[in-house]
């Protein structure tokens, strides 16, 4: 039976015919980047040049996965609505004077710009290409070294407000936080890198991405894609969008690339010689197209200085009763995770009543830090229309079309079920930016904006021969699968409060997971059996510490969060979807194997202890050297190899679950700590039962006095621990792995992490 959601839906109105459409009153509406997320660190590291084209040719590789083409130009441009064009400049000579090939990038770039602005020499000049835009060269902008907060592109183009209201250069490590679209420049037509099959030719067959024997050209074009895929990543990091345009050159030769969180789509590559008419009237178009038709998200709007007051001030109470600081230093370092002066904009969210509710947010304290998937944001959100300023949880993601239920209506189930320590659901819904605009062979544009691909008749083959390429690289068996479309979806709840690894001490630390197991148990446990499941993504981040200001004690408690990849179970207990998801370094062993078993309580279980044993061995003392320590969290969190073609990992922990190879090596200073890691250690077989486990733990904090003031720094965290390569490698093995799964539907996954 079809399910009533809740849904957002804000309508533009497009120009079709006329005059040049309105700008928005603020369009240069950014988002900061998370400021404690080690994920965006990943990358922040002394590399050299190395280390950065490594880093490209990862990019690149992994876009096999998301990328298709070549969508005939034509029908490219009807991603954007069609208006009058009787005023558009002529197309004819428009770039006469973009070199078809160059020894240097400023060759190609300079006469580009020129001709883009129209600013011709002297006294010449003429109407802009994109009226109400200009592109400026930042080549030399920010460092480039392919991280998140660096990346800046060859060409931006930005709106005249943005022009008026900031000096570019003041920002320079920021210039994608505005960019309404840019340009990737390659010096020649060969270092494109992407082929097009010539006139006639089976595109089925057709590998559309480049294969050449020419080892330096091949590499300068994967690095050239791996760039521009990390110059997405930034844009759509840095600014609230449903999709993204940009325009990679190669010499004279350029292509149309739409890109959202499902994947990205190039057009077939023009000449600006020979054929200019399709770039001038895809810029003519983008310049009279509405704020939501070029990408952006309608949904989130200016605020005014009351409101951000109010925001300031709301966000400074709920820290203060949250960690109870004293010194305003602590709290200001506190208050900067989740408000830059500046920065907050209101977002409309609908509740289950359909009222509509304005939400403050500024910094996120999850960014993400891939184009591809859910693209998850989270936030500390202030209720503008609560005179008390009501401080809750925005979650900000794309979540997967054919999912069954929503996280929100699965919060609902628990909390009808009486499951403990889970969220409190205030709203939730999916955000309807615009209607339906677009079918073309299969090819549709969702209501939120988000693109489906069929079988159309022009996607060419991406898969490449593998023996062209070095023998230790991950294998990339990226199948002819189409696009799998998302939808963009918002849910706000009550609990607010920081991530587990905040933790003050032992006791907190070994009550707040306790609190959390008590959650995993009542989702196995509830009377009907039809609602029970398996969380399957247990990990420090989805464990928080929240203090109820209204409880007695005022103590913190742990609650589980993040159900999106929760599932139902059978009647034996297990996962119905026999995807193995879940965060790489706390996934249990049994699901890292290459067994094809589906998820079951055990494996929650599992995923709890290794939560445990890293923030003991991260932030408890303990008599292991920084150097050791460091090898122990890679082998038994990091591990992984590939043999024969074949990615393997979680060897570390099934050693330690043998014979101890790891943790017999470390004594904690607080004996308590010690016992209860070596009583759960015995626990963690295959088949450890939950009712056992949780006796013993409530019995062990009952009998226990337990120290809470003893967490320390071991080592950092952030820079210690390869977590981009693991993430890189993980998002590889499991679009292989799930392929092979059977269809929930006729759509194929493109990120099997984010969409089981």
């Amino acid at each position: 039976m079809p399910r009533s959601r809740k849904t957002f839906n804000h309508r533009e109105n497009s120009t079709t015919h006329g005059a040049h459409t309105s700008r928005p009153t603020n369009p240069a509406i950014a988002t900061p980047l998370a400021k404690n997320n080690c994920e965006n660190k990943v990358w922040q590291q002394e590399d050299n040049d190395q280390d950065v084209d490594r880093r490209y040719r990862e990019f690149a590789d992994c876009s096999e996965s998301f990328m298709i083409g070549a969508m005939p130009v034509d029908q490219f441009l009807e991603f954007l609505p069609r208006t009058d064009m009787s005023a558009m400049p002529p197309a004819a000579k428009a770039f006469k004077d973009v070199p078809a090939e160059a020894d240097h990038r400023q060759q190609i770039i300079e006469p580009l710009i020129i001709a883009l602005n129209c600013a011709g020499r002297g006294a010449v000049k003429s109407r802009p290409r994109c009226p109400g835009f200009v592109f400026v060269d930042t080549t030399s902008f920010g460092v480039n070294r392919g991280e998140i907060g660096s990346m800046t592109p060859h060409v931006s183009c930005f709106s005249e407000e943005v022009i008026d209201m900031a000096n570019l250069k003041s920002t320079v490590t920021s210039s994608l936080a505005y960019a309404d679209l840019y340009i990737e420049v390659q010096q020649h037509p060969g270092l494109d890198p992407f082929s097009d099959p010539a006139p006639g030719d089976g595109r089925p067959s057709h590998h559309f991405f480049l294969i050449t024997d020419n080892e330096g050209i091949r590499e300068r074009a994967e690095q050239g894609l791996g760039r521009n895929v990390a110059c997405v990543t930034e844009a759509c990091a840095r600014q609230h969008r449903s999709c993204y345009f940009s325009v990679a050159l190669s010499g004279s030769r350029v292509r149309l690339i739409r890109w959202d969180r499902a994947g990205a789509i190039a057009s077939e590559s023009v000449d600006l010689h020979n054929n200019a008419r399709p770039i001038c009237e895809f810029l003519w178009r983008y310049a009279h197209a509405s704020q939501s038709q070029r990408g952006h998200d309608p949904t989130v709007q200016s605020v005014t200085k009351e409101e951000e007051k109010l925001f300031s001030e709301s966000i400074k109470r709920h820290v203060e009763s949250q960690l109870g600081f004293s010194d305003q230093t602590s709290l200001i370092a506190a208050m900067a995770e989740h408000y830059k002066p500046g920065t907050v904009v209101a977002v409309a969210m609908v509740n289950n009543s359909s009222e509509e509710r304005r939400l403050l947010v500024s910094r996120p304290v999850v960014s993400p830090v891939s184009m591809m998937g859910r693209g998850t944001r989270g936030y500390w959100a202030v209720d503008a229309g609560s005179p008390t300023g009501a401080v809750f949880f925005l979650k900000d993601t794309w979540r997967c079309n054919n999912e069954c239920q929503t996280e929100g209506e699965i919060l609902a189930d628990l909390h009808r079920a009486g499951v403990p320590n889970i969220p409190q659901l205030i709203c939730h819904g999916d955000v309807l930016e615009r209607q339906p605009q677009l079918n073309i062979n299969k090819i549709k544009v969702k209501e939120n904006g988000c693109v489906e691909s069929g079988q159309a008749h022009w996607v060419c083959k991406r898969e490449r021969d593998q023996t062209l390429y070095e023998c230790n690289r991950a294998p990339f068996e990226c199948d002819q699968a189409p696009l799998r479309p998302l939808v963009h979806y918002r849910l706000v709840s009550g609990t607010v409060g920081y991530g587990l690894q905040h933790f003050q001490g032992t006791q907190e630390l070994l009550c707040g997971t306790f609190d959390a197991y008590q959650a995993i148990m009542g989702a196995m446990n509830v009377e009907d059996p039809a609602k029970r499941r398996v969380h399957r993504n247990v990990s420090l981040q989805n464990i928080i510490l929240f203090r109820d200001p209204n409880a007695v004690g005022m103590i913190r408690r742990g609650y589980l969060i993040d159900w999106s990849l929760s599932c139902l179970v059978t009647a034996e207990g297990r996962a119905r979807d026999p995807a193995n998801v879940g965060t790489f370094q706390f996934m249990s062993q049994r699901s890292l194997s290459w067994k094809e078993e589906a998820q079951t309580i055990q494996d929650d279980m599992e995923s709890l202890l290794w939560v445990v044993l890293y923030c003991s061995l991260l932030w408890l003392d303990h008599d292991l050297p920084p150097q050791a320590l460091s090898k122990v969290v890679a082998d038994i969190f990091d591990q992984l190899v590939i043999r024969f073609g074949e990615v393997m990992a979680g060897e570390g922990k099934i050693f330690n679950q043998l014979d101890r190879r790891y943790t017999s090596k470390i004594h904690f200073s607080n004996p308590t700590m010690q016992q209860w890691l070596d009583a759960a250690m015995d626990f963690n077989a295959r088949m450890w039962d939950p009712a056992k486990l949780n006796a013993f733990w409530q019995d062990f904090l009952d009998t226990h006095e337990i120290s809470n003031n003893d967490s320390l720094t071991n080592i950092n965290s952030c820079s210690s621990l390869p977590f981009a390569f693991v993430y890189f490698i993980y998002f590889v093995y499991y679009v292989v792995r799930v392929r092979d799964y059977p269809r929930q539907s006729h759509l194929t996954s493109v990120n099997a992490i984010s969409c089981p």
